[in-house]
């Protein structure tokens, strides 16, 4: 029953369509294609181009990356640094430093238990 209304729609639509004359529905239908080819070339440069789009915000955000083994080298030798470096630097070095903690505090594994034949039922 669900399907009735959408039927009779459809048939409305099919009658309308044919009582139109055809010098409107020529336009109409170049209209409606001229349309969807504007609104597809649309989609499809934004396509084309987003691959430019996304490498240029990698490199831009390439160049604004601050290497920490050049900025401990700068700050060594005196050169002044962005505090935004100096900061990265510092969060690396203190990482490195935790990282080196917990592989010293680190027990050894113990070893894995050798694994015996099965004990017969009877055991």
């Amino acid at each position: 029953m669900k399907s009735l209304p959408g039927l009779g729609s459809g048939v409305v639509v099919a009658t309308l369509w044919l009582r139109i004359p055809a010098y409107v529905k020529i336009p109409a239908i170049f209209g409606a294609g001229v349309l969807a080819a504007s609104e597809l070339t649309i989609d499809v440069n934004h396509a084309l181009q987003s691959a430019k789009i996304f490498l240029c915000r990698a490199v831009q955000s390439e160049a604004r990356a601050a290497d920490p083994a050049k900025t401990r080298a700068a700050m060594k030798a005196g050169v002044p640094v962005t505090g935004a470096e100096a900061l990265l630097a510092t969060q690396v070095d203190q990482g490195d430093a935790d990282a080196q903690q917990s592989r010293r505090l680190r027990r050894p594994r113990p070893r894995a238990l050798k694994r015996y034949a099965p004990r017969p039922p009877w055991a």
